[in-house]
């Protein structure tokens, strides 16, 4: 992207309190215009491939407290997409490993090819685009984007405020970030990815049960942009802190969601139109 802004997660913390106020706020927005929709079942649900060191099965993955960082994503993602079908591929056998390029592209396109994805999550980057195997990536990002894949990367593994990690730092990705302020307990940003892929995936499918006629265009990344930007915004004087726009989502007056369905709608509608 060549802007220099990205996202954050507002309130989203690595304590259960914290957490728990954030998810209780989403899942009320969820519940009032997902699930208590009479045409809910009828929606073709969002599909999410998550690109990632994959899923333990014996894992107990609704358990918070241990940390094993595939499932940590995959459960976020359930969290703020409940919805959603989810497709895994192991990229890396180590939380901490650099995949190779080669493996990545070949999950970037057998997820497109094969099956159909809507969204992309990459919670992993390089340190900059000089590496072995980058223009190959950078064919199937490219590829990706021309079928209208969104694609979230990680900023940084190690705090929003520090430099930009590829493929988070090319025009294709959407990508999301985790500033390190005090009142944030998790740095890595790789865990912001989940939520905002979550989120995301959430915006898509309430534009197809609510507005199935611009529901594809806000698979085109400047169009999907502006919308996380506005759950951000706080009144008409709001402005991204250190270039990030935290996101929120609530049915609080100031919030996207906090007025009636056809308001809504209408915000959808423009962001479609970008």
């Amino acid at each position: 992207m060549e802007s220099s802004e990205g996202f954050g997660l507002s309130q989203f913390f690595d304590n259960e309190e914290g957490d728990q106020s954030f998810r209780v706020e989403y899942h009320k927005v969820y519940d009032k215009f997902i699930r208590k929709s009479p045409s809910a079942l009828e929606i073709t649900p969002i599909k999410i491939a998550i690109l990632d060191t994959g899923v333990d099965g014996d894992h107990p993955i609704f358990d918070a407290h241990r940390e094993v960082k595939g499932n940590r994503k995959f459960r976020l993602i359930l969290d703020y997409a409940p919805d959603a079908d989810l497709y895994i591929i192991k990229i890396a056998d180590k939380e901490n490993a650099s995949p190779e390029a080669r493996v990545v592209v070949d999950a970037i396109n057998h997820a497109v090819d094969f099956w159909k994805v809507d969204v992309i999550s990459m919670s992993f980057g390089w340190p900059s685009d000089d590496f072995d195997g980058q223009e190959d990536l950078q064919a199937a990002i490219d590829k990706a984007h021309a079928q209208q894949v969104l694609m979230f990367a990680a900023a940084s593994n190690d705090g929003g405020r520090m430099g930009r990690a590829y493929p988070a730092s090319c025009p294709e990705s959407v990508y999301s970030a985790w500033l390190d302020d005090s009142y944030v307990c998790r740095s890595g940003t790789s865990y912001a990815t989940p939520i905002l892929v979550g989120i995301s995936s959430f915006l898509l499918h309430y534009a197809r049960l609510h507005v199935p006629e611009i529901a594809t265009k806000l698979k085109r990344k400047k169009n999907m942009e502006s919308l996380p930007k506005r759950c951000a915004q706080h009144g008409a004087d709001y402005a991204p802190r250190d270039d990030y726009f935290f996101v929120e989502l609530s049915l609080n007056k100031h919030n996207l969601f906090g007025g009636d369905l056809r308001g809504i709608n209408y915000e959808f509608v423009k962001a479609s139109r970008r």
